[in-house]
């Protein structure tokens, strides 16, 4: 041990030194790392996930056969040409499917029947399952700053803006917080179960702290929800249970119940724009017909 602290304090300069290099370069490459691959994440956004989606959504959209082999037909021309597309995207299991499906395509042509042409849209319709989910991941990543930061820079006070950014690392902090509590009551009440009670002597303190994170809790959630913290698009459990729970032919003939499977916001969203277009737009397009 003596030999230990004589060589600390002989040599404790340099190691901080040592360790404070190695640090500081582990936190640089992790840093161009992350901006490399925020780089790669929306090239494929806005080249990739973004273009075939809304191609796909596009296709699928059409209601006339014609219609839809014609669109068909330019979407095959278009990706099986050129796979740059398909090549951002990182994903190997989603030019798999691509590939099946451009097989499909041509034995559609080959044969012109309704048994051929349903194997290739549950085959496309599967592909555009696929790339939604690799869309919307990707949109969240690229976009994650943004809402915040508009919330923020949309305060013309000075002081506003430098609380709200205050704010959001406490408001993180305390979640984490909130996580760590969750493991420390597991493991307490795992020892106040067990025999050894090896943990006792910090029961008091668990609880203590455990009191003080959860009125931080209450309060940071209670803030999030009043400045919209969270993103707009993401269902809270009650509605997505609804969701599974109330078949859309109900929902079709009682609409009252769609508050229950899409929410307050959705409905009330649909009557501002109903009322808008009836007083502003409806008018102007009933002359036009005539």
């Amino acid at each position: 041990m003596e030999a230990i602290l004589t060589c600390l304090k002989d040599y404790g300069a340099l190691l901080g030194s040592v360790v404070t290099v190695i640090l500081t370069s582990i936190l640089v490459m992790q840093r161009n790392k992350l901006k490399r691959n925020e780089t790669i994440v929306t090239e494929s956004l806005m080249e990739a996930s973004g273009s075939l989606f809304f191609s796909i959504k596009s296709i699928l959209n059409k209601v006339k056969i014609t219609d839809i082999t014609e669109e068909l037909k330019e979407f095959f021309d278009k990706y099986s040409k050129d796979h740059n597309a398909l090549v951002k995207l990182k994903d190997k299991y989603i030019i798999k499917r691509f590939v099946e499906l451009e097989e499909l395509y041509y034995v559609y042509l080959s044969e012109k029947n309704s048994e051929n042409l349903d194997r290739l849209m549950t085959k496309f319709i599967i592909l555009k399952n696929d790339i939604e989910q690799v869309f919307y991941s990707e949109h969240k990543v690229v976009n994650k700053e943004i809402r915040w930061y508009l919330i923020v820079e949309s305060k013309e006070n000075i002081w506003f803006r430098m609380s709200l950014r205050v704010y959001r690392y406490f408001s993180h902090t305390v979640i984490f917080a909130a996580f760590l509590v969750t493991v420390m009551v597991y493991a307490t009440i795992t020892d106040w179960f067990s025999k050894e009670h090896m943990l006792e002597g910090v029961y008091g303190w668990v609880i203590l702290f455990t009191k003080l994170i959860l009125i931080l809790w209450v309060f940071v959630l209670f803030i999030n929800m009043v400045i919209h913290v969270y993103e707009d698009e993401k269902d809270n459990w009650g509605t997505k249970l609804c969701r599974l729970i109330i078949p859309k032919r109900f929902v079709r003939r009682y609409p009252f119940l769609r508050r229950l499977t899409e929410g307050d916001k959705e409905v009330n969203s649909e009557k501002r724009a109903i009322k808008e277009y009836e007083e502003k737009y409806k008018q102007w397009i009933n002359r036009e017909r005539r």
